[in-house]
């Protein structure tokens, strides 16, 4: 059995582009830095109470916090070009001066995505769409694994294993059979 030094997820692409839709038709208009901070908590969420994120999507720590790598290529379209082509069908990206927002072109396909899935996206929508920029910009980096990871000047992945909290039963056995068993999970 290939063992694997961190956990990791492998992304499951079409779902992660048809949660950018689900949550451009929840907030039309919706900017980056948020589109980037609900997803970041509605995998840590998910992670936390079901063992696995909704995406699979790897985070970075970034200048301006948790950044995940493939939904922020999606949204910048910096990715091969029948992907974009898939994400242009479904998106529609306005954007002055690297300042992008999403709209929907049509209706998401609710069949990628379990009741839980969409349970911890309309939490993180419900927290953090509407949150001031300063106060979800402090609120994210004061976020333990974010300030665990983050080296200035740097883009940084942030392992899965820090969003688990030191206080968890049994913490290292988790991380132990997620270590084994992470990329296996069906996203």
């Amino acid at each position: 059995m290939e063992e694997f030094k961190f956990v990791r997820f492998d992304i499951n692409r079409e779902k992660a582009i048809e949660a950018l839709v689900y949550v451009a038709s929840k907030r039309p208009g919706i900017d980056v830095f948020q589109v980037c901070k609900i997803f970041f908590y509605a995998d840590l969420s998910h992670f936390r109470k079901y063992g696995r994120p909704v995406t699979g999507d790897q985070y970075y720590a970034m200048k301006n916090g948790p950044v995940p790598s493939f939904i922020y290529d999606a949204i910048k379209r910096n990715l091969d070009p029948q992907i974009v082509s898939f994400i242009n069908d479904r998106l529609e990206f306005d954007s002055e001066e690297n300042y992008y927002r999403m709209t929907v072109k049509r209706p998401f396909d609710e069949s990628l995505f379990s009741r839980t899935d969409i349970a911890c996206i309309d939490e993180a929508i419900n927290q953090f769409a509407d949150m001031p920029f300063r106060q979800l910009w402090d609120f994210v980096h004061d976020e333990p694994a974010y300030k665990a990871t983050y080296r200035e000047g740097t883009s940084t992945p942030m392992p899965f294993e820090l969003l688990l909290p030191d206080d968890t039963p049994d913490r290292e056995a988790i991380i132990e059979q997620l270590r084994e068993t992470s990329h296996l999970v069906a996203i």
